[in-house]
């Protein structure tokens, strides 16, 4: 990409894309874990219930944690899924991670580009938002992006209107759902948990 773009556009950090991507993934594959670990244990769980780690989607663990920042909810952004400090993967699970994140989200770059949906100076906010969030609120783009909410609100219906993402209403308002990123974490988590490549060092 030329330096001499006009307009200019701002450096997409893949990395930081990357590395906020994977700790949304790993933070749902772990809720999935200790779901099903917490659905095992119990002697009253409906049995035709979920029976596997894995019966439990990414859109299902993350309705409970996503979509609702506010600004007198700041200080809490993050810690619904941020509590798995004994929880890790192994490498290779890692690194083919970080390639499937790596690949959506330069294929959504690509597009933007393409399309022009939303101005090239605000592509990197949006992208960073999107990593965050699989699952986002206009306040919470307008938040994260530094945008105003009318700005989010037209960004997120375009991206709807364009088959990126899905609207739904629950929690009391309209969310925005990122199908296909959704659809990766759902594969990711169907692959640690099934594969056993999900290592929690409280169980050994």
């Amino acid at each position: 990409m030329s330096n001499y773009a006009y307009p200019p556009r701002m450096h997409i950090d893949f990395t930081h894309i990357i590395n906020t991507s994977c700790h949304v993934v790993i933070g749902v594959i772990f809720k999935m874990h200790k779901q099903n670990a917490k659905f095992r244990g119990d002697p009253h769980a409906n049995p035709t219930g979920p029976t596997r780690s894995h019966t439990y989607t990414a859109l299902q663990i993350l309705k409970t944690t996503q979509g609702k920042l506010s600004v007198h909810r700041r200080a809490f952004e993050g810690k619904h899924i941020d509590n798995h400090k004994d929880f890790a993967v192994t490498p290779n699970f890692q690194i083919e991670l970080q390639a499937a994140v790596l690949k959506h989200f330069e294929e959504l770059n690509r597009f933007l580009i393409e399309t022009r949906l939303v101005p090239l100076t605000r592509s990197a906010a949006l992208l960073r938002c999107l990593a965050g969030y699989p699952i986002v609120s206009i306040r919470q783009l307008a938040e994260s992006a530094q945008v105003a909410e009318v700005t989010a609100r037209r960004w997120l219906n375009i991206l709807v209107k364009n088959h990126l993402m899905t609207k739904e209403f629950f929690g009391g308002q309209n969310q925005f759902l990122n199908t296909d990123y959704l659809a990766l974490i759902d594969t990711q988590a169907k692959r640690a948990l099934g594969t056993n490549a999900v290592i929690d060092s409280r169980s050994r």
